[in-house]
């Protein structure tokens, strides 16, 4: 076997600086994965399988079914904000063959009910930011049972004002929903936005969410998303850098504080940034549907660490003129989701990335173009092993994915073919105890390791 001078260098950087065990471990890796790196395996590109249809029957044009969509690990909801002018939403168990539950409020003064949905294991949030309460509109959510579909809150904000559009937008995180009031005034100004937390048990308000630099128009809680003690809140008509480029803002759902206030590097006039939020872990990704690079309103989509606040990358695609890229954003495991539905003519496309490396992995581009079934990628979400995405058509219609063809071990350089390079980038993990090459999850890394390795490569991706 010939190594090349980067793995000579390893090896005598190995030598100097480790124990003779890692030597020998990192030369039995090479030995063993040595016919993966002389004779390539042939690329298994990721091609998304073929969709799901999601209609429900009795459904009209307009009434807007796909318009929100949500999901859990075994559970989908979707909402149609203009069914018989009020407004459905409906909650699909794939644990129960796919059988749809339609939600519906127990009184009848919803009005643009199902504009937002949110669902998790345990709770389905449904938005009505038109409610009519008490004589006035300031809008509400509706709290579910997912399993039974049973309703069991409905909540309004202590301090709601009318048109406050409170139910613009909602996110479940645990026993906690974070709702945004993108129309709320109060000290900071008209439409300058609010977000509240509530308990999903009690129904009880927490703490209200105001930024500290609140103005006019900046429309904060547009777009909620959660995450452990983290809440990150979009606020696309914020001024930024002297011009109203959106932004978004950090919260410690604990406490209430604000945690940091997140701005794009490269803000202009008119991006919309924060239209769409995501939040996992440490990472955060915020849509941009209009900024104008490379094309103006192409559309661009930020990742930031949510301890530093620091941009990690900006993520494009669109090459045309209001593709909307940014539009929605989703974000689970390795794969954020990005739709675009203004690419193709309105005819729309979703772009999956991998979270690590900001690398395109996979376009999903819309099965049914025809012009009565646009918007593709309107609304997107992931979790667990499915994603859905919505449209604006007339067709009334969602699409459900199948993500396990992105999951795929062997694949360490995430760029959806099996081939030399995973071999090389497992070497290297392998050489120093890096945990992306602890193949068998005990914790060490020795002969097992390679050979789990090499039995993942040999399986190919699913």
């Amino acid at each position: 076997m010939i190594l090349s001078n980067e793995y000579v260098g390893t090896f005598v950087m190995k030598k100097t600086r480790t124990q003779v065990l890692s030597i020998r471990r990192y030369a039995i890796g090479c030995i063993l994965v040595n016919s993966i790196v002389c004779t390539p395996a042939l690329a298994q590109e990721c091609v998304p399988p073929s969709p799901e249809l999601i209609q429900e029957k009795g459904l009209l044009a307009g009434e807007r079914f796909g318009y929100s969509v949500s999901a859990s690990a075994t559970k989908l909801v979707i909402g149609a904000p203009d069914f018989d002018g009020v407004g459905s939403a409906y909650l699909i168990d794939n644990l129960a063959q796919g059988q749809s539950i339609q939600l519906l409020p127990d009184d009848g003064d919803r009005l643009l009910y199902g504009r937002s949905v949110a669902v998790s294991e345990s709770v389905v949030a449904v938005g009505s930011p038109a409610d009519y309460v008490n004589g006035t509109f300031p809008g509400s959510v509706y709290l579910f049972n997912s399993s039974t579909g049973d309703q069991q809150f409905k909540i309004v904000p202590a301090d709601a004002v009318t048109n406050g559009e409170f139910g613009s937008s909602v996110a479940i995180e645990g026993d906690q929903v974070v709702v945004g009031a993108s129309n709320d005034f109060d000290m900071n100004g008209i439409q300058s936005g609010s977000a509240y937390l509530f308990d999903t048990i009690t129904g009880d308000q927490l703490v209200k969410l105001l930024p500290v630099d609140g103005e006019n128009n900046g429309q904060f809680g547009f777009s909620v998303a959660m995450s452990g003690t983290t809440i990150i809140v979009g606020a696309p008509g914020k001024e930024g850098n002297q011009v109203v480029t959106g932004s978004a803002y950090l919260f410690d759902s604990i406490t209430g504080n604000q945690i940091a206030r997140l701005e794009p590097s490269d803000g202009a006039v008119g991006d919309q940034f924060g239209r769409a939020v995501a939040i996992q872990g440490d990472l955060v990704v915020v849509g941009a549907p209009r900024s104008g690079w490379p094309l103006s309103g192409s559309g661009s989509a930020y990742v930031f660490n949510i301890h530093t606040g620091e941009q990690l990358y900006k993520l494009y695609q669109s090459s045309i003129e209001r593709d909307n890229f940014g539009h929605s954003v989703s974000i689970h495991e390795q794969t954020i989701l990005v739709g675009a539905p203004g690419a193709n003519n309105w005819i729309g496309t979703v772009y999956g990335f991998n979270t690590r490396t900001g690398d395109l992995v996979a376009e999903f581009i819309n099965p049914d173009k025809q012009r009565w079934n646009i918007g593709f990628g309107l609304e997107v979400a992931i979790s667990g092993n499915q994603a859905i995405v919505g449209t604006r058509g007339t067709r009334q219609s969602a699409y459900i994915y199948d993500m396990r063809f992105l999951q795929c071990k062997a694949d360490l350089n995430r760029d959806c073919s099996l081939d030399a390079f995973d071999a090389s980038a497992f070497l290297s993990a392998f050489a120093s105890n890096d945990q992306a090459a602890d193949f068998n999850g005990d914790g060490v890394y020795n002969f097992f390791d390679i050979s789990a390795f090499l039995i993942e490569f040999a399986a190919g991706c699913p």
